[in-house]
This record gives structure tokens, C-alpha cells and sequence, in this order.
């Protein structure tokens, strides 16, 4: 017979061999409960992924409903819709398996490809270039053409090309716009500004509705943090101080000041006067437009010295004069992306992409010059190539690129 002390031992050896056991045991199904997840959500995210480029490629089929897709005709489905966010789209897109889900979103971009780097219409005046002005790729440019000039003092440098590209002869007229900036402005939640400013900080994401903050006075954004599917709104102005963080919002009003030193990515939609200090980056994709529709005022873009802006910039308005929009880019400016100028540009910077504008102008302390570029540049060859910019022409081939993942 077992004495009792071996039968205690044995006991606690037959308790801690069966604990052992089963904790192989639960690990193993854990193990396997953990794999199987991470497959599924593996697949997931790839079905997610073709799901999105499924909806570029048939992205003007898609609406602003949930539509359900069979795109492996098998049972990986997705969703997808799509929405305008200010200059730019969004594509959602949901892939669902097994009671689980995940969803993307991506901003889009519609670009041509082989876009003109300058269209300036036929208004019977040469454009003149002066100082270290070049222009790299196609242009459609006045049946005068293009010559070098002196201004102030500088010529042109003769050891460059005016255009290194195509030079094709322009209409009288500017191409016509494609682009329905607001059609994102409708009736959606809306939030006190003061609320806001008491806890420091607005995000919301973009698979939910729009939260407009509408004031009639001025709004100064300081200290303070703003991101998402959010619309900063006023009837008076805005002032965008340096101490702000913001990032994917829309910024909407008559007037928008952004002060030295700025960076964020925003979108600004203004009427009148939209002026960016020195030394602001205007982070990709970002992006400004200008909608004036009164002939008693000029409304003006001034963009400062050492300021970037990484998106486009539109101007445009139904106004009786030509010339009833300006937009200014100083020195050491760098403008990435699509510009629309339904008036007059006065160029001093770096533009890498292209400009569709009525004329240029330049203001020197001695004089007064039409259709001049001093020291400016414009290249739409040279770009990163994952760089995609915004079709602003009606009429063109729609190619749809992923800009940001949000």
C-alpha cells in the first residue's frame, strides 16, 4: 500500500502535469484563435485594397450611397462610395468576411497627365521672360510667342532656353473649369466655436458627417487643435495663427489671414482676400480657391516670401473684367500643384507643376510691366513621381490617384 505522504505527492504531480496540459492545450487554441484572426484580417485589408482600386478605376460609377461589390465574383465583398471634400474626393471603401470589417479612406486626385506647364490665351501680347525665368515642358502660349527682355537693369540668361517643351498657339479664352467646389456645403452638425476653444481640440473622422463651426465675427484659430471632416466657417474673416494644429479641415470665408510661421494642411475657400505670411507651408495636399463674384472689388491670393504650398490654388468668379482676380507669388515661393487664374499672376517663385492665367503682370519700385515673369520658374517635368495634382479643365480624361490615406 501507498503510504498517504506518496499518495499526497502523487497528487500534486498529477494536478500539475494536468495543469501543464491544459495550459498547452489553451495556448495551442489560443494560438490558433490568434492566427485564424490575423489571416482574416490579413485578407481583409487585402480585399480592402482592391476594393479601392477597383473604385478608381470606376470612380465616376460610384455615387455618394453605399453601393456593395462582387469584385472577385466570390464572397470577398466591399462597399464603396465616394464624396467631395472641398478641391479634392474622397473614396470609402468596407470589406467585410465573417462578421468582421474594415474600412479605408483615401483622398483621390483627378490629373491629367500630360497637362500644359502654362496656358495663356491669345490676347494678342507676347509673354516676356526675364532674369533666370524658364519654362519646362508644353505650353500653350499668344500666336506673339515668347521673347527674353530687360528689366530693371536684368536680361534674360542667355544660356537657357525660354521653354524647353512644345510651344503651341492658345483661344482668346482660358479653358473652362470642371471643378464644383460647393457642393461639400450643405446642412450638417453644427458646433459653438466656444466649446471648441474650452477643450483645445475638434477631430472627427471622415466616415462621419461634417461638423461646421459657423460664426458671424472674426475667428482666430490659436492653441488649438482641429482635424478631420470638420469646416471652420465665418461671415467676417479668419486668422490662422502659428500656434494652431490643423490638418485635412476646411477653412471657409470671406477673408483668411495665415500668420508667419504656419504649417498644417488645410483647405481655404475665400471670396475676397486670402494673404499667407512668410516662412507657412501649406502642407500636401493642400489647397485654395478663391470664388469672387463681385465686379466692385479685386480679390487677391498673396502668397510671401520663403512660403510653400503643396496642393493647387484656383481663381475664379463671375466678375466683368479679365483682370478682376490676382494672384501674387513673391520670392523663394514654391507653389506644388495645378493653378487656376481666371485674372492676373504676378510670378517671382518656383511653380512645379502648371498655370492656366489670363496674363502675368510685374510691379517694380520703377515701373509698371505686362505679361512679364521676373525670376520665376514654372516645370511641370521634373515632379515626384507620386505626386498627383487636381484636373481643374472640363473636357479632359479623368485619371484617379490616391493622394493621402486617411
Amino acid at each position: 500500500m501507498l503510504k498517504a505522504g506518496s499518495l499526497y505527492y502523487s497528487l500534486i504531480i498529477v494536478i500539475l502535469v494536468g495543469t501543464i496540459i491544459g495550459a498547452l492545450v489553451l495556448n495551442t487554441g489560443t494560438h490558433q484563435t490568434f492566427r485564424k484572426r490575423s489571416e482574416l484580417n490579413s485578407e481583409l485589408v487585402e480585399t480592402c485594397t482592391n476594393g479601392i482600386k477597383y473604385g478608381l478605376a470606376f470612380y465616376d460609377e460610384l455615387t455618394t450611397n453605399k453601393e456593395t461589390v462582387d469584385i472577385f465574383e466570390n464572397s470577398k465583398k466591399v462597399s464603396l462610395y465616394k464624396e467631395r471634400w472641398g478641391g479634392f474626393n474622397l473614396l470609402f471603401c468596407e470589406s467585410f468576411l465573417k462578421n468582421e470589417k474594415i474600412r479605408k479612406t483615401a483622398i483621390i486626385g483627378n490629373y491629367e497627365k500630360n497637362s500644359f506647364a502654362l496656358y495663356l490665351p491669345d490676347l494678342d501680347r507676347p509673354l516676356l521672360l526675364s532674369g533666370k525665368s524658364t519654362i519646362y515642358g508644353d505650353c500653350k502660349l499668344p500666336n506673339e510667342g515668347v521673347s527674353s527682355t530687360f528689366i530693371d537693369g536684368v536680361n534674360s540668361n542667355s544660356s537657357e532656353k525660354l521653354v524647353v517643351g512644345r510651344v503651341l498657339k492658345s483661344e482668346k479664352k482660358l479653358p473652362k473649369l470642371a471643378l464644383d467646389i460647393a457642393s461639400v456645403f450643405e446642412d450638417f452638425h453644427n458646433l459653438d466655436y466656444e466649446s471648441i476653444l474650452e477643450k483645445g481640440f475638434l477631430k472627427n473622422e471622415f466616415n462621419n458627417l461634417p461638423v461646421i463651426v459657423d460664426m458671424n465675427e472674426v475667428i482666430d484659430l490659436e492653441n488649438i487643435v482641429i482635424s478631420g471632416k470638420v469646416i471652420i466657417q465665418s461671415q467676417d474673416s479668419i486668422n490662422i495663427r502659428k500656434t494652431a494644429k490643423l490638418e485635412n479641415i476646411i477653412i471657409k470665408s470671406p477673408k483668411v489671414y495665415i500668420e508667419n510661421g504656419f504649417i498644417g494642411s488645410i483647405q481655404i475657400i475665400a471670396s475676397s482676400d486670402v494673404y499667407i505670411d512668410e516662412n507657412v507651408t501649406l502642407k500636401y495636399p493642400s489647397f485654395i480657391t478663391l470664388e469672387n463674384n463681385d465686379n466692385t472689388i479685386q480679390a487677391k491670393v498673396s502668397i510671401s516670401p520663403n512660403s510653400n504650398i503643396l496642393g493647387g490654388i484656383l481663381l475664379y468668379g463671375k466678375t466683368s473684367s479679365e483682370y478682376q482676380n490676382q494672384l501674387i507669388i513673391d520670392e523663394n515661393v514654391l507653389v506644388a500643384g495645378n493653378i487656376y487664374c481666371n485674372g492676373e499672376t504676378q510670378l517671382k517663385g518656383k511653380i512645379k507643376g502648371s498655370i492656366y492665367t489670363n496674363r502675368f503682370f510685374l510691379n517694380t519700385d520703377e515701373s509698371e510691366y505686362n505679361n512679364v515673369i521676373l525670376n520665376g520658374s514654372i516645370d511641370n517635368i521634373n515632379l515626384p513621381e507620386k505626386f498627383v495634382r487636381i484636373n481643374f479643365i472640363e473636357g479632359k480624361e479623368a485619371n484617379y490617384e490616391i493622394i493621402k490615406w486617411l
